[in-house]
């Protein structure tokens, strides 16, 4: 009898240590994935323009690092408000009823 409750035991541990490693390494990535500039709606550059804000402790200083074309883009920016003001046009006027 104590020799099933040892095994049942070892089996629930090994489980147990599976399970946390799995979601420790989706937490890991999860953290990652929140950090990306393209995640929060944004684009590295130089400097960011006066319709954007610009988002900090993102992955674009580390990009820029690691990129030889454009280094001065480490500032994250993501527009904030529309410059332009949409104007729709509106529907056509419906058509006069037929006279018989």
């Amino acid at each position: 009898m104590s020799l099933q409750v040892i095994i049942v035991a070892v089996i629930g541990i090994v489980v147990l240590v599976v399970l946390v490693m799995m979601f420790s390494s989706k937490a890991r990535s999860f953290g990652t994935a929140t950090t990306s500039c393209v995640a929060k709606g944004g684009h590295c550059t130089a400097d960011c323009a006066s319709n954007e804000i610009e988002h900090y402790g993102t992955d674009c200083a580390a990009r820029a690092k690691d990129d030889l074309e454009d280094a001065t883009a480490k500032r994250c920016c993501a527009t904030f408000y529309e410059t332009e003001k949409k104007t729709e046009t509106p529907p056509p006027a419906p058509a006069p009823p037929a006279t018989p």
